[in-house]
């Protein structure tokens, strides 16, 4: 983590010197009291970060469609109620029957 942070402040110095000169690939960047041509440092720059850097995983994880938790009947949903009662039941049936009965009656009108 150490080397990608020091890492990164000599790209950035070196990107802005870059864009401070016309070509940068004869320029010389002073690193610790040395002068050192850019490509050279680049080249070492990237030799730390495959040696120390980041270590990227390299399992392939393969998802076919969308992910259901082990534990999926234990979730309640917020258009579920904690536990249906008869009453419930009655009204959201009685309610179904009573629209389409309105409805007919509004039809032959």
């Amino acid at each position: 983590m150490c080397i990608d942070l020091v890492g990164i402040q000599y790209i950035q110095k070196i990107h802005y010197f870059g864009r401070a000169i016309q070509d940068a690939r004869y320029a010389l960047v002073n690193v610790g009291g040395k002068m050192v041509h850019v490509p050279d440092l680049m080249r070492y720059a990237a030799v730390l970060q495959q040696k120390y850097g980041d270590r990227k995983s390299k399992a392939n994880v393969y998802v076919r469609g969308a992910f259901i938790p082990k534990n999926i009947s234990a979730i309640r949903f917020i258009d579920h109620s904690a536990q249906p009662s008869s009453d419930n039941i009655y009204n959201f049936t009685a309610n179904i029957f009573l629209k389409s009965n309105e409805l007919a009656e509004m039809a032959y009108v």
